[in-house]
């Protein structure tokens, strides 16, 4: 039920917020191409930061013990329920009551920010996993072809838009984030594009 991407710009918050920082006195209004440029990228921005939430849930379910490390712990201790999911309301009182440390306190609240939870969100054991685990530590290239090739469904060497609508519950999302990886347009998403779209580079043509 969530947003496209390109529906997302359309919010009256972002129509309001589209012009650039002033740097001068000049009150002018942006010409139709740079507003055009901001909300182009920011759309491609949110489209690779869906791809790159759905792979590294891939790669959470791959790790290792020792790569888990103490999130096991952690997870186990805010799911105050045991029943494999946590509930926005049970990671609120972890960060308030959950006797962390306060460097896992800070991590807890940056990542409920970054993943801007409401009240009827949940998250299973390989959601949290894909969302506090160490970015630095998983988006290595080898962890990346993990996903490339989990979903891949064909003995070829690309992602097709078939990869992609198997990935995301949205046809049209997955039209929108395949179409802005596949830059020439052959219906081809190779693992060099995959792979840049994971590292976050908005500019990887």
């Amino acid at each position: 039920a969530r947003p496209t991407a390109a529906q997302a710009m359309e919010h009256k918050w972002i129509t309001m917020h589209l012009d650039p920082v002033s740097t001068s006195l000049k009150t002018e209004k942006p010409s139709l191409l740079q507003t055009s440029h901001r909300s182009t990228t920011f759309q491609k921005y949110l489209a690779l930061q869906k791809l790159k939430k759905a792979a590294l849930v891939v790669i959470a379910s791959n790790l290792t013990h020792d790569q888990v490390g103490s999130l096991g712990d952690i997870f186990r201790r805010i799911d105050q329920t045991g029943d494999g999911t946590m509930t926005l309301t049970e990671l609120d009182n972890a960060i308030a009551h959950g006797n962390f440390s306060k460097e896992i306190q800070i991590e807890l609240s940056a990542m409920k920010q970054e993943l801007a939870l409401s009240d009827s969100d949940t998250l299973n054991w390989k959601a949290f996993l894909a969302a506090a685990m160490d970015k630095n530590l998983v988006l290595r290239e080898d962890k990346i072809k993990f996903a490339f090739d989990h979903f891949k469904h064909t003995d070829t060497d690309y992602l097709t838009l078939e990869d992609f609508k198997a990935i995301f519950e949205s046809e049209e999302q997955a039209t929108e984030i395949f179409n802005y990886l596949d830059q020439d347009r052959d219906q081809k998403v190779s693992f060099e594009d995959f792979r840049c779209a994971l590292e976050e580079s908005v500019d990887c043509e």
